[in-house]
């Protein structure tokens, strides 16, 4: 199942296109000590939850392995997986949101 993603994620680089000014992106959900726990459609291998929860990376991520494309080599990333928001229709947007499988 492909997935809808935000307009604001890179489809190259899987990263968000405005990492550097994420907090004055409109849409942007803001994540911080007090939410991260109870956001419930992020996965538990996200970097946030991890960190929050005092629990390790998983093994590829790019801060533990010292890859940035090991995530991708692997299939874990969302590369080749999504697809930008800006390409559904509104009434179509439900039918490309999924509940992930975590890694």
């Amino acid at each position: 199942m492909i997935e809808a993603v935000s307009a604001h994620s890179d489809q190259i680089t899987c990263q968000c296109s405005h990492y550097e000014n994420r907090y004055k992106v409109k849409d942007c959900v803001k994540l911080d000590e007090k939410n991260i726990t109870k956001i419930s459609w992020l996965p538990s291998s996200c970097t946030y939850r991890l960190v929050a929860n005092g629990m390790e990376l998983q093994r590829w991520h790019h801060r533990f392995s010292s890859s940035q494309s090991l995530v991708h080599f692997i299939g874990v990333s969302i590369m080749a997986k999504v697809i930008s928001e800006h390409l559904v229709k509104e009434h179509d947007l439900e039918d490309f949101v999924t509940r992930r499988v975590d890694w």
